[in-house]
């Protein structure tokens, strides 16, 4: 997917929203491992899915799509380049990128499985 410059957070939230959608959100990780995550979670549930298309120039299927890949893989690296954080906005992106990983337990757990890196 390439989303419109800048908008990087919109498509992380509409991919937690879609995961929370199609309850696929692994929801007691994020009670046992993370703080405020009602907080991702409302705010993920509360984002309309207009707002997000059209600020990230994804459709609604493609990020379902994304977001269901995300689910059914056993292993998930979440990976950027300077690109996501070099930008007006670049750092709220890199919270939103955690919280997207943390929904599905892409946070590495268990030796190396799943990940979370900026390179």
């Amino acid at each position: 997917m390439q989303p419109i410059p800048g908008s990087d957070v919109a498509l992380f939230v509409g991919v937690q929203k879609s995961l929370l959608d199609q309850n696929l959100a692994t929801l007691d990780f994020l009670k046992a491992h993370t703080e405020n995550w009602q907080t991702v979670v409302a705010h993920a549930q509360s984002t309309s899915w207009e707002a997000i298309t059209e600020t990230c120039g994804i459709s609604k299927l493609e990020i379902e799509e994304a977001a269901y890949a995300i689910a059914q893989s056993s292993k998930v690296v979440f990976a950027w380049a300077m690109g996501m954080t070099q930008q007006v906005n670049g750092v709220d992106n890199t919270p939103p990128a955690i919280t997207c990983s943390s929904s599905r337990y892409a946070i590495s757990v268990r030796f190396f499985v799943a990940g979370i890196a900026p390179y």
